[in-house]
């Protein structure tokens, strides 16, 4: 009888061991779980849309989170652009770049796709939700616009004229945008440069005249490269018109001189620049090496008295 109590007490201690084991596993799979949601990043995604005039059109979606008040990018995320806002019918997908951006490129009739019915271009983009970043949707809704340019000249003064026309959902039809700042500037090698200090805003017609400067350099063919944009418009998005004019200074090709006597001091015959040269080493040298002989000649007599002194 007593035995049997004993196996009976050993068996309810067995099994609140077991139950306690397990309640601990169970708790630490949930923890760890836990952590696990917990280290996916939540993301930040942001659309824009740039129109180019030779028939272009970019939509770029901007991937990023902050970490310690830092902005950091999602670089190898996959970014869906969709037709629907339901995100079901999946155009493409691009992966985000080390700086951030995934971009989709689209001929103008290709983005007849995204538009509706009233004439709005409608873009939907996910970043896709993988082991490190959370799901993220994003979306944007702009209209046609256009933004022809013209290069004219009036009494010997180059001018550029640029002339907008946005799309009006009320007639269907492209109509001129007026007070809408346009910016127009000249391409150099490694910036912008603008062609005005000020905002030029569409006039009643849509258009911006500008005077362009008659000394700006270009290249062989006297050309240099103009471009006007309507920057990042809430209707619109950017607009840009990129082209070639042939306004700039003469091209001057400096040919290189031959070495002679008659020639400046980059073009003196290598034989006279050699000579020099080999002189001014040797007299420079000969001064060393007199400041040397001195030099070891008034250490060789302070060792002397020393040794005088110390006889």
């Amino acid at each position: 009888m007593i035995k049997e109590h004993h196996m009976l007490t050993f068996k309810h201690h067995l099994l609140f061991k077991l139950l306690f084991l397990s309640a601990v596993v169970l708790c630490w799979n949930t923890d760890a779980f836990s952590q696990e949601v917990q280290k996916k990043i939540k993301p930040k995604l942001r659309l824009s849309y740039t129109k180019y005039m030779d028939g272009q059109i970019e939509v770029t979606a901007n991937a990023y989170y902050k970490k310690d008040k830092k902005k950091e990018v999602c670089a190898g995320a996959s970014i869906g652009f969709y037709k629907d806002e339901d995100l079901e019918n999946l155009h493409t997908t691009v992966i985000v770049d080390e700086e951030g951006f995934a971009t989709l490129d689209l001929e103008a009739n290709e983005a007849n796709q995204f538009r509706d019915s009233i004439g709005k271009f409608n873009f939907y983009a996910r970043l896709e939700a993988d082991e490190k970043f959370k799901a993220k949707t994003s979306e944007i809704t702009v209209l046609n616009a256009n933004l022809n340019v013209k290069f004219l000249t009036k009494d010997s003064i180059n001018y550029l004229q640029a002339k907008l026309l946005c799309f009006n959902v009320d007639s269907g039809k492209l109509i001129p945008g007026v007070k809408f700042p346009i910016k127009s500037y000249i391409v150099r090698a490694l910036s912008l440069l603008p062609l005005s200090d000020q905002l030029n805003y569409t006039n009643a017609e849509g258009i911006v005249e500008l005077e362009v400067p008659n000394d700006i350099p270009g290249d062989k063919n006297n050309e240099f490269t103009v471009l006007v944009r309507l920057e990042e418009d809430d209707d619109y998005g950017t607009v840009v018109f990129k082209d070639n004019i042939d306004w700039a200074t003469p091209f001057v090709a400096h040919e290189r001189e031959e070495r002679s006597l008659a020639g400046n001091q980059r073009n003196a015959p290598l034989l006279i620049v050699i000579t020099i040269t080999a002189t001014l080493v040797a007299v420079w040298g000969y001064i060393f090496y007199i400041i040397f002989g001195l030099w070891k000649i008034r250490k060789l007599g302070m060792k002397n008295e020393e040794q005088l002194l110390s006889d």
